[in-house]
């Protein structure tokens, strides 16, 4: 019996470190846009944006149940580019303003966050949205990060300038 009781606790433990050891968050939300089908066309802009295989682009994005958006970030000649697209709308712009500086600048500070960002056995997952981030892209694959790992560190200043982005975006769409 001491040994039944012994293993119980082992299996217990073993399960908690898997999902601690899990990098993705567990993110249950529909959309109309696959994840699949997301980060093709993610992959295809992109293809299409680098002037060569060596420069490195940042890319941020949203995908919710009748939204998909993202922008795809590029410094050339020390101007930062944003090519920015609503797969919903069909739509995209290209912003090179100030705003973008400072936006990236605030996400790029506390950039750890997305490292640590780590599904939660005991944190429900999100049934609204996710974003998708990497500021190394395609080197460093795109990481989803759900709406609820945002929510539960709101103080961090990663959550906040990410959340920014979806006014960004909205108003991309308008």
């Amino acid at each position: 019996m001491r040994y039944f009781g012994v293993l119980i606790l082992l299996l217990s433990l073993c399960r908690n470190i898997q999902a601690q050891a899990t990098w993705e968050c567990k993110c249950d939300y529909y959309s109309s846009f696959d994840k699949k089908s997301y980060l093709s066309t993610i992959d295809s802009i992109v293809g299409k944006i680098k002037l060569n295989k060596h420069e490195v682009v940042q890319v941020i994005g949203y995908r919710a149940f009748a939204a998909a958006t993202f922008a795809v970030i590029v410094n050339r000649n020390n101007i930062m580019k944003a090519y920015c697209y609503n797969l919903r709308t069909k739509k995209y712009k290209i912003l090179t303003d100030n705003r973008i500086n400072t936006w990236l600048q605030c996400l790029v500070r506390d950039s750890s966050f997305i490292h640590t960002a780590k599904s939660d056995p005991l944190r429900m997952p999100s049934h609204d949205y996710g974003f998708f981030v990497s500021f190394k892209y395609p080197s460093v694959q795109l990481k989803e990060i759900c709406n609820s790992v945002i929510l539960s560190n709101l103080e961090r200043p990663f959550s906040t300038c990410l959340k920014e982005s979806l006014d960004f975006f909205d108003e991309l769409s308008k």
